[in-house]
């Protein structure tokens, strides 16, 4: 049933994110309001302090295939992409991008969601499939695993990307820009030198 597929979002830590129990077919939890859904504590006598401390015989079962998503989501019909299909995506981005595990964690929390997520290497000079420089952080297990692949350079901007070439620039090396100089130097501090080998 739809109670299988949720866990409880109160704020009650008594409970906060237990899976939810429908009741028996045709029978209520709660036969005045008609209740049809509770938290597995409700179901088993183990709410400390709320509801019976025996295990309630309106409780029924949910079919072993089901399993409800992690808590804290929420299901959304008539999505383009459903849990289980597949998805894939690229970064491209500036030093951020190469050296935050941003993109790593986006990888990690879509698994985690059920999309099978599969992602071949980009095969392009300057790409890599791992931050290059970060810190070592406590669910870095979650995604030390994974092929994430992005391009990302120190100083790169999305403006940089936004030309296909620098035919348009002058001979100081600016281009104009509704009325301002920008450089098309696309790199950090607008230096040539940290432009890198790889080219825009």
């Amino acid at each position: 049933t739809e109670c299988c597929l949720h866990s409880d979002g109160r704020a009650n830590p008594t409970f906060s994110g237990q899976e939810c129990v429908p009741s028996k077919e045709g029978v209520f939890f709660h036969a005045t309001y008609k209740v049809v859904c509770e938290p597995r504590c409700w179901a088993d006598g183990t709410c400390r302090g709320h509801g019976s401390t025996e295990p309630s015989r309106a409780a029924g079962t949910c079919a072993a295939s089901v399993q409800p998503p992690p808590p804290g989501t929420v299901e959304q019909a008539g999505a383009q992409i459903p849990v289980g299909g597949d998805l894939r995506f690229y970064t491209v981005a500036s030093s951020n991008g190469a050296w935050q595990t941003w993109p790593d964690q986006l990888h990690s929390m879509l698994k985690d969601l059920g999309y099978n997520v599969n992602m071949p290497e980009l095969g392009v000079p300057g790409a890599i499939s791992r931050p290059s420089k970060s810190p070592v952080c406590q669910d870095a297990a979650s995604w030390e695993g994974l092929v994430t692949p992005r391009f990302g350079m120190v100083g790169w901007s999305s403006w940089g990307f936004s030309y296909e070439s620098t035919e348009d620039c002058d001979s100081d090396g600016y281009r104009e820009i509704a009325g301002y100089n920008v450089s098309c130097i696309n790199a950090w501090a607008c230096n040539p030198k940290w432009t890198g080998s790889v080219p825009l």
